[in-house]
């Protein structure tokens, strides 16, 4: 089971579609940026956006990288009845421009963006009388910058085209598209190869594998062969807990949000909460005899969807509370009972006979639909073994003797 389980990447991604684990890939994105589009792509909660934005943040602190980088998170555009991509893409980066690169807006820099435009202009039509008067040369080539750079989309590419022609690598990345529709989507992707083509940035999409999957299926995903497509693999649930155990007990208390946590909270009931939080992970999950297996039906039942392995931690600790270590028995039980109204349960349509009563409690009907629907027509008229019906009643809690 844990091998079928392994999050491997799907058939129908490319065949050089590159396979990182967790929070690889992290290289690959700020020393490959040449220009293309780069998709990746991966389960629910695998860590697309946390790698985007550990290169964004690195990309802004290292000396070593001369990139631009540029985050477009369109959590809060997706929801809205109207989205024009083109409209909402180049605003993110226009308003990126102005509040982290203004001096793009000096003279100079205006001047080295539209060079070609200013090229034209000294050398066309106005040649003779600029050098018969220098001064209205000036007037001209004021005019025709604050025209240039009023046309917000043509600004945007030109300036990103000036850094890459500086060897400034451009990163643009835009993250929770797959949360739109499938039109905006479309959009996205076109828009963003002609963002590349005509700029020399590198476009970096996020994608849901099943997303990913649908997308192509529907004909607009068409991956041109100068794409590169990275696989996400899902983080290993042990490691998750590991990791989110060793946070609590050693960062948790020098996170960055720490100065919003004061202001919301009485920050130290706060903490005690979540170091008792972190006992209660090592208590059922490490301490516990049942705790590996008690992981790996959690990782089953939420298969690579860490959104949902979480929510089914959440579950659990709701019902089972906090008294005594978790058995495997009220993992199932747990996951097998809807306690709120309208929450469908995890595992339905499972019966395990209790101890001695009721030992034979639906095992005729049971072997008769064993029979009758799960044995081929070969099996049929050779005939069926008794071992072969005695192990499917094993699993369904019958015992040999019954």
């Amino acid at each position: 089971m844990k091998r079928v389980l392994r999050d491997t990447a799907p058939h129908y991604l490319p065949n050089d579609t590159l396979d990182f684990e967790p929070l690889e890939g992290k290289d690959f994105l700020l020393n490959n940026s040449d220009g293309k589009v780069v998709i990746i792509t991966g389960s629910v909660g695998c860590g697309k956006t946390t790698l985007v934005t550990k290169c964004l943040v690195e990309a802004r602190q290292a000396k070593d990288i001369y990139a631009t980088p540029i985050l477009i998170d369109l959590i809060n555009d997706v929801s809205k009845n109207t989205l024009n991509a083109k409209e909402i893409v180049f605003s993110y980066l226009f308003e990126e421009i102005k509040t982290n690169d203004n001096d793009e807006f000096d003279i100079e820099n205006l001047r080295r963006t539209f060079s070609d435009e200013l090229r034209i202009l000294k050398n066309g039509p106005f040649k003779d009388k600029f050098l018969r008067d220098p001064g209205s040369f000036i007037d001209k080539e004021a005019e025709s910058l604050d025209k240039l750079s009023s046309d917000v989309q043509s600004f945007v590419l030109r300036i990103f085209r000036k850094r890459v022609r500086e060897n400034k690598s451009v990163i643009i990345i835009i993250d929770n598209v797959d949360r739109a529709s499938e039109i905006f989507q479309e959009e996205i992707y076109a828009l963003s190869h002609m963002i590349s083509k005509d700029s020399g940035a590198t476009v970096i999409i996020t994608l849901r594998e099943f997303t990913f999957f649908r997308n192509k299926e529907n004909g607009f995903l068409d991956v041109r062969p100068e794409d590169k497509v990275i696989h996400l693999k899902a983080p290993d649930f042990n490691k998750l807990i590991s990791s989110r155990l060793r946070y609590i007990k050693d960062f948790a208390d020098s996170d960055y949000r720490v100065k919003d946590w004061r202001k919301k909270y009485d920050y130290q009931e706060f903490f005690d909460y979540i170091q008792y939080y972190a006992d209660s992970l090592k208590k059922h999950f490490q301490l516990s005899s049942d705790g590996n297996t008690i992981l790996e039906i959690l990782s089953s039942v939420s298969w690579h969807n860490i959104r949902t392995f979480y929510h089914l931690v959440k579950r659990v600790h709701k019902q089972l509370g906090d008294k005594k270590p978790w058995s495997k028995n009220d993992i199932i039980a747990a996951l097998m009972c809807n306690t709120e109204q309208g929450e469908r349960s995890y595992i339905p349509n499972v019966f395990r006979p209790y101890g001695d009563v009721n030992q034979c409690y639906f095992l005729k009907v049971r072997v008769l639909s064993f029979l009758h629907d799960a044995v081929s027509d070969g099996e049929v008229s050779k005939g069926v073994t008794f071992e072969r019906i005695i192990s499917f009643a094993l699993f369904y809690g019958y015992r040999r003797d019954w």
